[in-house]
């Protein structure tokens, strides 16, 4: 087997050791003997494999000790020294496959590896073999539920791909959305019951996926405070972001919110308990009083140690957001901190290198390679509107292409934005941390994530995390900044950024390894044959409605390279329509937006406009409604698949109100009939 012949598997995350043998092993009629300890791969593995390529394989249970499957006669393999809880090691004979693991969760990688050969060489698999463990100890997905809150369907649903990842963790943020027996009245009538999530955490656990719960103890209690009957709690009359910590009430109810997820959650390692920007503590005069002229952050140490002392008493590990720790970083602040805990950091703008280029000098032509995405860094598109008379700079005259060359090929001007600042400062205080990166965060807006800014500050943390020893890497997915904020983007959009996760995580993926990443997401994702999908990620990102009359519209192309890949794609097709459904979303906004321009653009001289002018601007305008009117229903029904019924209109009334509602603001006073 050539190195080519490996490279062609596509796998990812790509193993840590990957060899190739002679030979290759026929599969057939495929009969599989699992040890008896991975229970749950016993069910696991032949769901999985009748879903991807026919009929379910016969299915035995082994006598061996440990954790193992095999497929055919493959003889025994050198045993290995256990040097990690998920390593696996799987070796591919001309007799058979054998996978050996320390634990189920590293034989369930074994498995997913074996399930990705699988994909491009379903009968005759190359001999090799693998040995592979993660560089991180902790890969955690952000499940925020405070807003797009996925059914109970679709949270069971997304485990096999999160598996698959080789995400080992799921940070779920409840908040309203579960209902607790103290505090009934602060959930929402769909909330989960708690049948309902210790059903999600058992199968959450047959993927080797731990739940961890994180429960806000001070700030960001939007969702209770705002309630008159615990409005009294808050640190700042009339902002209900935040409890006061000396209110004889506050740790009552918080320690109300920790015993009964507590409960919920038994056996589980790890415990969030919240605590960022808690940006008013100490203000209040009942703390003023307390505080008698120490600094406010002793308040804020003494509330994370109690916080974290009463999980611990439950045999958790706590974690805590790491903003307000490393914003307020001096050596006393550290000595008297809870050291039990992962104090966890993040910085969603911190992408490592940004090389910007110079724009196209040439207005009505761009170049095919500022169609597709660079590898890893994030350049100033050329404004492109795919209209009439746009051309592509290779296909301009040779004349003219050797007149602009020398203005096109630019040097690139480097700016380096560091991740681990915070993360070098508490390793050196010898605090346990973690990194954050922003998957899917509130300041992006409520279409889409920004795919490849996430990847590279996802790439960054990971890097951070690795160089300084931390174990915990989270990839946070907001569905909004807070409870009283507007809804941020859909979240089946994060699967380019949870592969991110995994792959970064559990191996290297650097920026040179972006072209090769996007080809092999498209492959074991989609089942594309090339990574053109990461192109489209790309260019819908730079893809922006400005305030002035020009834009950066990509949508069009976007929208006709996918009529062109997706009846290619075998696997995942609801996500990649999903994706198709937001550009259209993004096209609309842009029809409304251009309205408004054109309207500005006339304002000052409106009487002057010709009258058929101004019916054709009229008419457009009660087109784009009818249009969004329409799609705003049909995109309800389409997020309504995956989130709640109730978020799904509120998320799809987001993304087309305003720029609707900001356009016929404008036509309402211009032509005053289409008001009545």
């Amino acid at each position: 087997m050539t190195s080519d012949a490996l490279d062609s598997l596509r796998l990812l995350p790509k193993p840590r050791f990957l060899h190739a043998l002679a030979g290759e092993y026929q599969l057939d009629r495929p009969r599989i003997e699992i040890g008896a300890a991975a229970a749950a791969l016993i069910h696991i593995l032949p769901a999985e494999w009748a879903a991807e390529f026919g009929s379910a394989p016969v299915i035995q249970s082994g006598s061996a000790q440990g954790y193992y499957f095999t497929i055919g006669q493959p003889g025994p393999t050198e045993s290995e020294a256990a040097r990690h809880p998920e390593r696996y090691s799987l070796e591919v004979t001309e007799r058979g496959i054998r996978a050996q693991a320390e634990t189920a969760g590293g034989l369930l990688y074994a498995w997913q590896t074996l399930k990705q050969i699988l994909r491009t060489n379903a009968s005759r698999i190359p001999c090799l073999r693998i040995a592979d463990w993660p560089d991180l100890r902790w890969r955690v997905y952000h499940l925020d539920l405070k807003g797009t809150r996925r059914t109970l369907a679709n949270l069971k649903a997304i485990l096999p791909s999160l598996a698959e990842a080789k995400v080992n963790a799921v940070l779920a943020e409840y908040e309203d959305y579960v209902r607790l027996d103290r505090h009934p009245s602060l959930a929402v009538p769909q909330a989960l019951s708690k049948d309902e999530v210790r059903e999600w955490i058992k199968a959450a656990q047959d993927y080797n996926i731990t739940v961890i719960p994180l429960v806000q103890s001070l700030g960001h209690l939007q969702y209770v405070l705002r309630q008159p009957q615990y409005a009294h709690l808050q640190e700042k009359t009339g902002d209900p972001s935040e409890a006061c910590a000396n209110h004889p009430e506050t740790w009552p109810l918080i320690r109300d919110f920790l015993d009964e997820m507590m409960d919920l959650h038994a056996g589980m390692p790890l415990f969030h308990v919240g605590l960022d920007e808690t940006f008013h503590i100490g203000t209040c005069p009942r703390c003023q009083e307390a505080l008698g002229g120490r600094p406010r952050m002793t308040i804020y140490v003494e509330w994370v140690n109690r916080c974290c002392r009463h999980v611990r008493e439950r045999g958790f590990t706590p974690i805590v957001w790491g903003d307000i720790v490393s914003t307020h970083f001096d050596s006393a602040v550290i000595a008297d901190l809870d050291h039990t805990a992962y104090y966890i950091d993040w910085g969603y703008q911190q992408t490592g290198s940004l090389f910007p280029t110079l724009l196209t000098l040439h207005r009505n032509a761009s170049s095919r390679e500022w169609l597709q995405r660079p590898n890893g860094e994030i350049s100033e598109m050329p404004r492109i509107g795919y209209g009439p008379g746009k051309t592509i700079f290779e296909d301009l005259p040779k004349a003219d292409r050797e007149r602009l060359r020398p203005f096109i090929d630019n040097p690139d001007f480097p700016r380096k934005f560091r991740a681990d600042v915070s993360l070098a400062m508490l390793a050196k205080a010898g605090v346990k941390s973690g990194s954050v990166s922003g998957i899917r965060v509130s300041f992006h807006g409520s279409v889409a994530p920004r795919f490849v800014t996430g990847q590279l500050n996802t790439m960054a943390a990971a890097a951070a995390c690795k160089q300084h020893g931390a174990e915990v890497l989270i990839g946070s997915s907001w569905s909004r900044g807070h409870s009283l904020a507007g809804m941020n983007a859909h979240p089946e959009l994060d699967w380019y950024g949870i592969l991110t996760l995994g792959a970064s995580g559990w191996s290297s993926l650097e920026v040179s390894d972006l072209r090769d990443f996007d080809r092999r997401f498209a492959w074991q994702f989609f089942g594309l044959q090339d990574g053109t999908i990461g192109d489209l990620f790309f260019q819908f990102e730079r893809s922006s409605v400005r305030v002035d009359h020009s834009m950066d519209n990509y949508v069009p192309h976007i929208l006709e390279e996918l009529s062109r890949i997706q009846p290619t794609a075998c696997r995942n097709g609801a996500r990649l329509d999903l994706f198709r459904a937001v550009c259209e979303v993004q096209n609309l906004r842009f029809k409304a937006q251009f309205a408004v321009l054109e309207m500005e653009y006339f304002y000052a001289l409106w009487d002057r406009v010709p009258g058929a002018f101004k019916e054709r601007m009229k008419r457009d305008i009660m087109a784009v409604v009818a249009e969004t009117d329409r799609a705003k229903i049909e995109t309800a029904a389409r997020y309504a698949r995956t989130i709640i019924e109730e978020d799904a209109r509120e998320l799809a009334a987001t993304q087309f109100d305003f720029f609707r509602d900001q356009m016929l603001l404008l036509a309402h006073r211009q032509f005053p009939e289409m008001a009545k």
